[in-house]
């Protein structure tokens, strides 16, 4: 796979930890894959890819995929504190994926450390405002793009981009609340969120 385009690469890892069964059988694999982990984390910025360091979309979006598989096979986030300092140097994304990428990782960093808690709290802040720039009152939906629908998935058109609500939207952004929520406002958290 082509490390230096983490976000691709870095889904397939997360598929294969997605689908190994935690058990005595799957120990070497999984050893294997948290080795493999570590070969690709990157200490300067936290994030994991190989070569020269990635655009800041395909590094956070990269991490989101690794951590995401690292969950499944109960391996810690190796420099959670300075993935959470690159994450907070990083200008917010509007678009769906970016937002809920930027969201799960430092979600899961929040998890793992007290380290700059306010400064994660009040960046979620900032990007729950962009979040109710997507939502659409009227269908009670949001869409993948600021008054756009997502217009393409895996290079297929898929719709024509008018200002309504679509599926991707929704399923992102609503999750992304439940993250935030689940740490800004613990006790007012009516979500029960499970591994993606």
């Amino acid at each position: 796979l082509d490390w230096s385009k983490p976000w691709a690469s870095g889904a397939q890892f997360a598929n294969i930890c997605a689908t190994i069964p935690n058990s005595k059988e799957t120990k070497n694999l999984i050893n294997i894959l948290k080795e493999f982990s570590n070969s690709l984390v990157n200490p300067e910025v936290g994030g994991y890819f190989k070569n020269q360091t990635p655009s800041d979309k395909e590094l956070v979006n990269g991490s989101m995929k690794i951590i995401s598989g690292l969950d499944w096979i109960d391996h810690e986030i190796h420099y959670p504190h300075k993935l959470i300092d690159t994450c907070l140097t990083i200008s917010p994304y509007s678009e769906g994926c970016d937002l809920v990428d930027t969201v799960y990782v430092l979600s899961k960093c929040y998890e793992t450390t007290d380290y700059k808690r306010n400064e994660i709290e009040d960046y979620f802040r900032v990007l729950i405002e962009i979040i109710q720039q997507h939502f659409h009152e009227k269908t009670g939906g949001f869409s993948y793009y600021i008054n756009k629908s997502q217009t393409h998935y895996y290079g297929v058109e898929i719709s024509k981009g008018k200002n309504v609500a679509d599926i991707h939207g929704t399923l992102l952004l609503t999750w992304a609340i439940s993250l935030i929520i689940q740490h800004i406002q613990p006790e007012s958290n009516p979500f029960k969120i499970i591994k993606p």
